[in-house]
């Protein structure tokens, strides 16, 4: 059966989003293709139609879930008080730990990606460095060089959280990566709740009802 231009672009959009969630909460690896499309309400058979293999739909899974990080970033930066305490205060947020289909693609998939092939890691390092950017543009000149060491320590404060399974140890480390992170930008450490809330990105695990 053959579609009209938009209808096939539509789609195309649709596997791409689930897979973006899947992969982040269940792992590239461990997710089948099967499985994407089934949770796009499309027949296996038309994933062909669209992608000519796995590894393009990772490629665009991982942009498009970079995209929505970076989005993310910069609502922080640009709508709340505070700017850079805003993005590490929602990036070390218990929402976020919770949340991996919808999170961090860096947190989720970083040792994944780095097994991946030479052009899912090179689209992968694109994105990064534009978070990296768009970060440093929030930031005086002379804090600009921390940002990578920043980033990246977010990211394993995030990844330690979600492999813990007792909470409390799980809030001191997101609390002493939130002072330490804080320090290194000249910040002070005010006392702030912790986030908690609906993500703003609707889930496609939520609507599949496939929770841990």
């Amino acid at each position: 059966m053959r579609y009209g231009k938009g209808r096939r672009d539509e789609s195309r959009q649709r596997i791409t989003e689930t897979a973006s969630q899947l992969f982040r909460h269940d792992g590239i690896g461990a997710t089948g293709v099967a499985a994407v499309m089934s949770a796009s309400d499309l027949t296996h058979g038309a994933f062909y139609w669209h992608f000519e293999s796995k590894e393009e739909l990772v490629r665009e899974a991982l942009v498009e879930a970079q995209r929505a990080r970076l989005r993310r970033i910069e609502r922080c930066l640009s709508t709340s008080v505070g700017g850079m305490e805003a993005v590490i205060r929602d990036y070390l947020s218990s929402e976020h730990v919770a949340n991996a289909a919808t999170g961090c693609t860096s947190a989720a998939l970083a040792p994944e990606v780095a097994r991946s092939s030479a052009e899912v890691r090179a689209a992968y390092t694109r994105g990064l460095v534009a978070h990296f950017d768009g970060i440093s543009k929030a930031l005086p000149s002379e804090l600009r060089h921390r940002v990578p060491a920043i980033y990246s320590m977010l990211v394993g404060c995030v990844q330690l959280a979600r492999a813990c399974d007792d909470d409390s140890v799980a809030e001191d480390i997101l609390a002493s990566g939130l002072r330490t992170a804080l320090s290194l930008l000249g910040i002070a450490d005010r006392p702030c709740p912790p986030r908690r809330g609906t993500s703003s990105e609707a889930s496609v695990l939520d609507s599949q009802h496939a929770v841990d």
